[in-house]
């Protein structure tokens, strides 16, 4: 309901490789044709909903959600979007810093969020006849709830004693199957590590295709690299040791493989801790800088850090620990256990029911 995702990564280098996040003319123009679809989308079929699920930056939902008289649900994947003392904002890397602290970067960061977002947001609001906002803290908290599991992410302790929902994280369990190809790959030889950033595409300049390529030929080890590091860079790959792959049902193929390096989004750390398997992050915004650091403090894998930091040593030095450490594989079984025994999708689903039979 938006800009594409994908082509804004591109365009929004100074986001996306871990710099100083800053509400520019780019964040601007992003946030205004975003918000504009959703009024323009969201408020024509909401009008015979129910609910609202909401997720991600649906700025919109609340307003329509006050419009309409209906309960909304806002799903988030990390408690860096609940304005607290446990955790800093989602666009700020630094993590473990005292409460005091997080509490004056979370007033900096309001205010810059209501000089960005309240004029498109309160235009909006008075053409659906809506009192204006005078900030968007309350607005964008209130209906909140956090969709990962407890061990991945810790719902700051105010929030829970106000009543604040969490659930285990939700997936489809039909994933489709592994390609044949991938599998044959596998069996040929020493068991690979994977490498993939999601979304986050690598456009930048040393094209990180080929610093992928020469870190797992330093570290010794065979990989299955997702094809989306390698757009605009196609170096002729090995015969042998190296495999691009596409789309791939994450749970199943992470449970056959030695490690997975990824960008620390919110379904691929649950997926690798879903299928028992090390991991780490080589981050690029927002929760993912949480997320990271959650899976290396359980001790599933090696310290992260940001993509601007990515060089052939850094990743090279990543998959040795990655791949030898014996505490890493016992404590991602143990974690993969854990998540195995829950069904969070089952959990959104019964809150959703709850909350749409509830007074409104």
């Amino acid at each position: 309901m938006g800009r594409d995702t994908r082509s804004f990564f591109l365009s929004y280098g100074d986001v996306i490789y871990g710099r100083a996040f800053s509400f520019d003319s780019k964040f601007l123009t992003l946030f205004e044709e975003t918000l504009d679809r959703q009024f323009e989308t969201v408020v024509q079929y909401a009008a015979e909903a129910d609910i609202i699920l909401a997720s991600g930056f649906i700025f919109g939902a609340q307003s329509i959600a006050e419009l309409y008289r209906l309960p909304l649900i806002h799903a988030v994947w990390a408690p860096v979007w609940f304005p607290s003392e446990a955790t800093a904002p989602p666009a700020v890397r630094f993590l473990g810093m005292p409460g005091f602290l997080n509490r004056a970067v979370w007033k900096a960061y309001i205010a810059m969020l209501d000089r960005a977002m309240l004029p498109s947001l309160n235009a909006h609001r008075t053409d659906l006849r809506l009192p204006w906002l005078r900030s968007v803290r309350n607005y964008l908290v209130a209906n909140l709830m956090l969709a990962m599991d407890p061990e991945l992410a810790v719902l700051p302790p105010r929030y829970a004693a106000l009543g604040f929902a969490q659930t285990a994280y939700p997936f489809l369990k039909d994933e489709g199957e592994i390609d044949p190809r991938i599998l044959d790959f596998i069996r040929e030889g020493e068991t690979p590590v994977y490498i993939g950033f999601g979304s986050m595409l690598g456009a930048r300049e040393g094209r990180p295709l080929e610093i992928v390529l020469e870190a797992v030929r330093r570290a010794r080890l065979r990989a299955l690299v997702n094809a989306g590091i390698a757009e605009g860079s196609r170096p002729e790959l090995p015969a042998r040791g190296l495999m691009l792959v596409g789309q791939a049902p994450h749970r199943k193929l992470f449970s056959l493989v030695a490690g997975v390096v990824h960008h620390g989004g919110a379904g691929t750390t649950h997926s690798a801790g879903w299928a028992g398997t090390p991991q780490a992050a080589v981050t690029h915004l927002f929760d993912q800088y949480y997320l990271a650091d959650r899976a290396f403090k359980l001790g599933l894998g090696p310290k992260p850090f940001p993509y601007s930091k990515l060089n052939v040593l850094t990743l090279s030095e990543m998959l040795a620990r990655l791949t030898k450490t014996p505490a890493y594989q016992r404590n991602a079984v143990s974690l993969a256990r854990t998540l195995r025994a829950r069904d969070g999708t089952a959990e959104l689903a019964q809150l959703v029911l709850d909350r749409a039979r509830g007074p409104r």
